[in-house]
């Protein structure tokens, strides 16, 4: 489910981005797959294909799609509308340990174009209706050919960087793994497909440039880079073995591959490949031919297709296709008409080094059945998948005997056909229940909690993030605990992590805090992992991590704060309240009798540092933006509340305080940091706590930085000094004890906002009232 709203333009974090060349490029990540399903119009026109693929591109895409058909799409699930070309890859699944069957691995895809000439040579868009392949399903061993070595693996880990290889890694992937697909760039020069498709198409002598074949002409280079969630199925390893297969059945990544059919508006691919040649264009729209038509928000509504296969994809008990897991017997596909009760021999003995490199399954791999499905896929492709069924072989029916497993073309059996199902039907990510039971088509099954992920890189919330459902509650690792959260806090921050303003990484990642300020979660222990004495099942426990908007989270137990209720009073306290204790001790230094200024004095953060400035014995002027707030801030005690949609600010300082601030807590920027800036007093002190006025892009006139700067800074002998909470982790507890004591005695009040938020869906209306500066206190979300 998307949350109500807007936005996109996934980028992956630079560093992890395979390095570009010196000829330049542009590159674009997709918003979303357009679908998932068996279909391939290049290799199997009009029927079902061999295995399942994850497509992206334009809606025109069905299995009997060519070129004109890709130009009629009505929208595109990437970012650059002349481009509505599709793209599609192999389906990862994870294979469950507890031998139950297959899960879908969650994926998304980048797709760079590279011009690649060679001395003056010209580089030429795709001819019209272009189909090409990249890579061979069959493929189970590394090898030395420019087509093998096109297709790479890449772990992604941001502690410790991996070279690519061929083949998937055997080793964990911390945060995540992604296939990379170079496709030719030397074309014939007279046909857009041919029979084996790929003859009419070649590598140029290096995969990143290079001549071609005398007489061919060289186009611009399409590379894919497809990203898989591995990293959220640790614990599906057995033992030193992965746990991956890919949809056609290879659990060895050799045979990877990539499929592209063109839909470009050549007249602009041309303009990109002629202008955008001399630099990195990590963002397409910055290149000028693509800017018209590139968006670099997600629409509203995604531009989706409902699958024309209809079956069940996840979980399921063997691969759509009834495809063959190297190294395992196969369990029939629920529902499948073609089936039999026949035990077909593993093709590991079959397929060159893959016993070896591969593994064995056990038997109860095959989802604990006596049953086992034929090698044959129900929709007549070879378990191998593409190159080795070219043409559909006329339909015959299914028969009570499995047909010996080989890599000629096999016979082909009906197509399942059902009622149509929505869009997504039996779509469940993750894991299986423990016992896996059968599917209803007509209604997917409900997964057991729900969170919040960013799927593009955006400061508007609504558009950057979807509500996701996860199909296993998370079971805790040694050290940690499962807290089911009961309630959310919010922070102007978020937006920050939405866009990625912390680092960008590869897309979808959990939100709800970043670094140095989280966002709170309030809730009960419902699990509690191997090692921990410091929480147990029903605690009441509030805590900071680095994790996601969600109905449970896993945390570890040193990050818990025990609670004598469970109460959203807490929210504010944990997190703004700490902050604010700690900024005015560490970085401002706060004495007492001084003038104390704090900006956004009645938000979550700013109503701390005011009540405890006056309380160290200070004058204290507070800075809001409405006369209800001003209320509020007299309520706290506040001496000089100023409503700066009224007052001129910098005005009133002048006249009301000609010696100006010894102490300024800042946390908008621009025309408010300006205005502390110029009425900062000799040896002042101002505490950088954020920057909020920037966070959404509208900066609004900027401060004085610079020369002017530095000029009053030092005329004043007075110091700017930044500040972020986990800096300071170690002196969290002492500062928090601090204040529930303040609180107990009833000198420190913990305000939270009035208007009452029900619900993940409502967090994109709470973090629209944080920037519509209409909260009075902290914003929390009950669940």
């Amino acid at each position: 489910m998307k949350l109500p709203t807007v936005t996109i333009a996934p980028l992956a974090l630079l560093a992890a981005v395979a390095a570009p060349t010196a000829h330049g490029m542009f590159r674009f990540d997709c918003f979303n797959n357009l679908v998932v399903d068996r279909v391939d119009p290049i290799v199997n026109p009009g029927v079902a294909s061999g295995h399942l693929h994850a497509i992206s591109g334009g809606n025109g895409f069905s299995k009997s799609a060519d070129g004109a058909a890709m130009k009629a799409s009505t929208c595109t699930s990437c970012p650059i509308g002349a481009d509505l070309s599709a793209y599609w890859v192999p389906q990862m699944y994870v294979k469950f340990k507890n031998g139950t069957g297959y899960g879908l691995v969650e994926s998304h895809q980048i797709v760079y174009y590279e011009p690649r000439p060679t001395g003056n040579e010209t580089v030429i868009p795709f001819p019209d209706g272009l189909k090409m392949l990249a890579g061979n399903p069959k493929l189970r061993e590394a090898g030395d050919s420019i087509e093998q070595r096109a297709i790479t693996w890449v772990c992604i880990d941001y502690d410790n960087s991996h070279p690519e290889q061929q083949g998937i890694p055997n080793f964990k992937c911390p945060d995540g793994l992604r296939g990379q697909v170079n496709f030719p760039m030397c074309w014939d020069g007279v046909n857009t497909d041919s029979d084996d498709h790929k003859s009419h198409v070649a590598y140029a002598t290096d995969l990143d440039g290079g001549s071609c074949p005398d007489g061919w002409q060289k186009m611009v280079k399409i590379f894919y880079e497809a990203f898989y969630s591995v990293d959220k199925y640790d614990d599906e390893w057995d033992g030193d073995q992965h746990p991956f297969v890919l949809s056609n059945g290879d659990r060895t990544g050799y045979g990877f591959h990539g499929d592209f059919l063109d839909g470009w508006d050549k007249d602009v691919l041309r303009d990109a490949i002629d202008q955008c040649t001399d630099e990195n264009y990590f963002n397409s729209g910055e290149c000028p031919p693509l800017t018209a038509s590139f968006s670099s928000d997600a629409p509203e509504e995604k531009c989706v297709n409902e699958p024309e296969i209809v079956e069940d994809i996840s979980p399921v008990t063997a691969l759509p296709g009834n495809n063959p897991v190297d190294g395992d017997t196969v369990a029939s596909t629920a529902g499948s008409s073609s089936s039999t009760a026949t035990e077909t021999p593993s093709v590991a003995a079959s397929v060159s080094g893959s016993a070896a490199s591969v593994g064995s399954g056990s038997a109860g791999d095959a989802a604990a059945s006596a049953t086992s499905a034929p090698a044959q896929s129900s929709d007549g492709a070879s378990v191998g998948g593409e190159a080795d069924a070219l043409t559909p072989t006329p339909e015959t029916p299914a028969t009570s005997a499995a047909p010996e497993v080989t890599s000629e073309a096999p016979t082909s059996t009906p197509e399942t056909t059902l009622a149509p199902t929505p869009t997504g039907a039996g779509l469940i990510l993750g894991n299986p229940p423990e016992e896996t039971k059968p599917i209803c088509r007509s209604r997917p099954k409900m997964p057991p909690f729900r969170r919040v992920q960013v799927h593009t890189w955006s400061t508007n919330f609504r558009a950057a993030t979807e509500i996701v459902e996860v199909a296993k509650l998370p079971t805790p690792a040694a050290g940690n605990v499962v807290v089911k959260n009961h309630f959310l806090g919010i922070n102007a921050t978020d937006i920050n992590i939405t866009n990625g303003g912390y680092g960008r990484t590869t897309l979808p990642i959990n939100c709800g805090l970043e670094a140095g300020q989280w966002d709170l979660y309030v809730g009960v222990v419902t699990s509690v992992g191997e090692g921990v004495t410091s929480a147990k099942v029903n605690d009441y426990v509030a805590f900071q991590h680095l994790g996601a908007f969600a109905e449970y989270t896993e945390v570890p137990a040193t990050k818990l704060i025990q609670t004598p209720e469970l109460s959203p009073a807490v929210i504010p306290l944990t997190v703004c309240g700490v902050s604010a204790s700690l900024a005015l001790e560490k970085a401002g230094d706060m004495k007492t009798n001084e003038t104390v200024f704090v900006s956004a004095a009645a938000g979550a953060t700013g109503q701390f540092v005011a009540q405890l400035a006056k309380l160290a014995g200070n004058h204290v002027i507070g800075a809001c933006s409405s006369d209800e707030k001003v209320a509020y801030l007299k309520s706290l005690g506040v001496d000089r509340p100023i409503n700066y949609k009224k007052e001129d600010l910098s005005a009133v300082l002048k006249a009301e305080y000609p010696d100006g601030i010894n102490l300024a807590f800042e946390s908008v920027g621009g025309e408010l940091f300006k205005a502390v800036l110029d009425n900062i007093a000799v040896l002042g002190r101002i505490i950088v706590f954020g920057n909020v006025s920037h966070y959404h892009g509208d900066s609004g006139p900027e401060p004085q930085y610079g020369y002017q700067q530095n000029r009053k800074m030092q005329l004043r002998s007075a110091s700017l000094r930044g500040f972020l909470l986990f800096h300071h982790a170690k002196d969290v507890p002492e500062h928090l004890e601090r204040l529930l004591k303040l609180i107990k005695e009833g000198k420190l009040k913990a305000g939270i906002d009035p208007t009452e938020f029900r619900g993940l869906e409502s967090i994109p209306d709470a973090i629209d009232r944080l920037y519509a500066q209409k909260n009075i206190g902290k914003l929390v979300i009950r669940l």
